[in-house]
C-alpha cells in the first residue's frame, strides 16, 4: 500500500472524509468531485489502488468543521496585511501555504478565488478562501511543482478566525461600504425617504443572501431577491432607488466562480431591474403588528 493510500486511510479514521485528486492539474478523480468524498475505508482503498498517486483531495464547510484561507502568492499577501492572524494549524504548499479555520455555521464562509479582475478580496491580495462547496488537497499529497504538502507543525492547533477576517472574506459590509462617497451624494445621492424599519430589514436580508450565495445558486438568490425587494417597494416598504443600489451593491460582492465567465455590472443590474419591475407587479407590505390583550386594552 502507497504512503497516500495510508494517509488517505489516517483521515478516514480520524471521521474525516476523503476523495482521490489528479495529481497535476488537483481536479478530482470521482464522477461527482468533493460530492463522492467519502469516509469508508473500503470504498477510500479501491480508489487508491485505482490510482495510487492520487493527491488526497477534502471537503472545506460544513462537511469537515473547518474552512481554509489559501495563501497563493505569500510576498503580496504578507506585504499588505493589515490584521493579526492568530496561530492555527497551517499546510505549506507548493507555491504558498494554507491557513485552517474552524467553520462557524452562523457565519458560513464560501469558496473565492482568483478571477480575471483579480484576486477576491482587496484587502488579501494573494489570498482565496475554501469553505462551503469547496476543498483542498491535504498531506502528504504531491504538489505538481514536486514538493509534497506538508503540516507547518504538530503543536498548533486549529482556531476560530478572527472577527475582522471573517468581516473581509465574507463581505458582510460591502453593501454599506458601497453607498455613495460624500463627494459624490451631490451628483447621485440615494433616495432613502420611505424605507421603513421592515423594509430595511428584509432589504439586508436579501443582500446577505445574495453575497453569501454558493456556486449554481446565485443567479436564483439575485433573481429571488430583487423579486421580493421590488413587491416590498410596490407596497410602499422602500425607496426604489435605495433598494435598487443596495441589491446591486450586494450583487457585485458576488465572487465569480467561473473565471472564464464573470459577473459584470450590466449583467447584474439587469437582473436586479427586472426583478423589481416582475415584484411590484404584486404589491406586499409589512404584516399587521400583533396587540396583546392586557386589562380588557389593547397593547401594540
Amino acid at each position: 500500500m502507497t504512503s497516500l493510500a495510508q494517509a488517505a486511510l489516517g483521515y478516514v479514521e480520524k471521521g474525516l472524509p476523503v476523495f482521490p485528486c489528479n495529481a497535476q492539474n488537483k481536479r478530482p478523480l470521482t464522477e461527482n468531485g468533493f460530492h463522492d468524498a467519502s469516509a469508508d475505508a473500503e470504498t477510500v482503498r479501491r480508489w487508491w489502488e485505482r490510482w495510487p498517486n492520487a493527491m488526497i483531495g477534502m471537503p472545506t464547510g460544513k462537511a469537515t468543521g473547518f474552512w481554509v484561507l489559501d495563501v497563493d502568492d505569500p510576498e503580496s499577501f504578507e506585504s499588505t496585511l493589515s490584521i493579526e492572524l492568530p496561530p492555527t494549524r497551517r499546510v505549506d504548499t507548493g507555491k504558498g501555504y494554507h491557513l485552517y479555520f474552524r467553520f462557524d455555521p452562523d457565519r458560513p464562509v464560501r469558496n473565492a478565488q482568483k478571477n480575471g479582475k483579480g484576486w477576491p478580496f482587496p484587502a488579501l491580495p494573494g489570498a482565496e478562501t475554501r469553505g462551503d462547496g469547496g476543498y483542498v488537497i491535504v498531506p502528504p499529497s504531491i504538489h505538481p511543482t514536486g514538493r509534497a504538502y506538508q503540516w507547518h507543525d504538530s503543536e498548533t492547533g486549529m482556531v476560530h478566525a478572527p472577527s475582522q477576517l471573517l468581516r473581509i472574506v465574507r463581505k458582510e459590509s460591502r453593501c454599506e461600504r458601497a453607498k455613495p462617497r460624500p463627494a459624490d451624494r451631490k451628483e447621485a445621492k440615494p433616495n432613502t425617504s420611505g424605507n421603513s424599519a421592515y423594509g430595511l430589514a428584509a432589504l439586508e436580508a436579501e443582500c446577505a443572501a445574495i453575497r453569501d450565495a454558493g456556486d449554481g445558486e446565485q443567479e436564483g438568490a439575485l433573481n429571488a431577491g430583487a423579486l421580493k425587494i421590488g413587491a416590498l417597494v410596490a407596497g410602499g416598504e422602500l425607496a426604489r432607488d435605495h433598494a435598487r443600489n443596495q441589491l446591486i451593491s450586494a450583487g457585485l460582492a458576488m465572487p465569480s466562480y467561473d473565471g472564464r465567465n464573470p459577473w459584470t455590472l450590466d449583467e447584474i443590474m439587469a437582473k436586479v431591474d427586472r426583478g423589481l419591475s416582475d415584484g411590484a407587479l404584486h404589491p406586499r407590505s409589512a404584516p399587521p403588528r400583533q396587540g396583546v390583550q392586557l386589562g380588557g386594552k389593547l397593547i401594540n
